[in-house]
């Protein structure tokens, strides 16, 4: 496989340092093809603090995902990811630490390892219950009602969907 790079520069000069990655199978069609999706902190003002690619074994990008807009934390783009295309927050690994050295600044050195201290602690309260449930074959006490949980219709016109809208109008005003 073809080593993911730790600083990317995409558009509008904007910089991306990966944090963590997974293997994975990118479905293109009927083809499913061994990739690596990587988790990127950008501190670039303007962009996403976190955002998702999928590259193949051969080093072609499949898919971007910004992150999300509601939230600059961690756990919002392991939340979405996880929702989106199935992957678990407790897959990720951290990209290795002495190969975290092609930094723009020394502003986004420092913002980086801020934000890989913030993605460990988020992670490791997951992966410790996800190991103890899994080796300890405990079952969780909450399990979904019969027919499984319904996803509810978030463009049905509903008061609580209207407040869902305008609390995420909210967030982008500030």
């Amino acid at each position: 496989m073809k080593t993911l790079n730790f600083h990317n520069i995409g558009e509008d000069d904007g910089h991306f340092y990966i944090l963590a990655s997974c293997e994975c199978d990118y479905q293109s069609g009927d083809q499913s093809i061994p990739s690596r999706l990587a988790l990127y902190f950008s501190p670039t003002e303007g962009f996403s603090r976190f955002s998702v690619q999928c590259w193949s074994l051969k080093g072609e990008s499949h898919m971007y995902c910004r992150g999300p807009d509601y939230s600059p934390c961690p756990e919002a783009a392991l939340l979405d990811i996880w929702v989106q295309e199935s992957v678990p927050a407790y897959v990720w690994r951290l990209y290795p630490k002495n190969r975290c050295i092609d930094f723009h600044s020394s502003s986004h050195e420092i913002s980086y390892h801020q934000a890989r201290k913030e993605l460990c602690a988020a992670l490791y309260g997951l992966r410790v219950k996800a190991w103890s449930q899994k080796n300890m074959i405990i079952n969780p006490l909450i399990q979904p009602p019969p027919g499984g949980y319904i996803v509810a219709d978030a463009f049905s016109a509903t008061q609580e969907n209207a407040e869902f809208m305008q609390a995420a109008i909210d967030a982008e005003e500030r």
